[in-house]
């Protein structure tokens, strides 16, 4: 669980799937494999109070020490991408949910001092193809199911 309070600075853009860009045979291996990361926000926040911006499709980019958010940005992967790589932020009421691959570069704004709200709360989940580097990963709960999509269930739907 994460919980932001006033004044509490940016976390620029990054991968959270850390071991991608490393040269180990098991990292390797594990590259190509979904990653899913799900962030529960039991309180609301708008753009700029600390929220959670993405670089939209940056996940279909391979996952290299040579790829920056700011090349994205600037559009030298559009190609690979096959679109435009373009920052979108989020504007989510209380109880939203955000499943993204956790390959995708993301960020967070800063908590400006004075913020309407007094502290912006998130828990991050973590799920994964089972196998190496990390072996054991949460389990999927049921509930979170019957609001998927098809193609969401598509990949919730593995052992943990």
């Amino acid at each position: 669980m994460h919980i932001a309070f006033h004044g509490a600075t940016a976390i620029p853009f990054h991968q959270d799937h850390h071991h991608w860009k490393h040269d180990h045979p098991i990292d390797l291996a594990e590259r190509d494999k979904y990653y899913t990361q799900i962030l529960y926000y039991p309180t609301r926040f708008n753009q700029g109070a600390r929220s959670l911006s993405v670089i939209s499709v940056s996940s279909r980019v391979p996952p290299t020490t040579e790829v920056t958010a700011d090349q994205l940005i600037a559009g030298e992967y559009d190609v690979e991408a096959e679109c435009q790589l373009r920052v979108g932020g989020l504007d989510l009421a209380p109880g939203s949910m955000v499943l993204i691959n956790a390959r995708i570069f993301h960020a967070a704004a800063a908590k400006p001092l004075d913020s309407p709200q007094e502290y912006r709360v998130f828990v991050n989940y973590i799920f994964k193809e089972a196998g190496p580097p990390h072996r054991f990963t949460q389990p999927i709960p049921s509930e979170w199911m019957r609001c998927t999509r098809s193609e969401q269930k598509k990949l919730l739907q593995r052992d943990h």
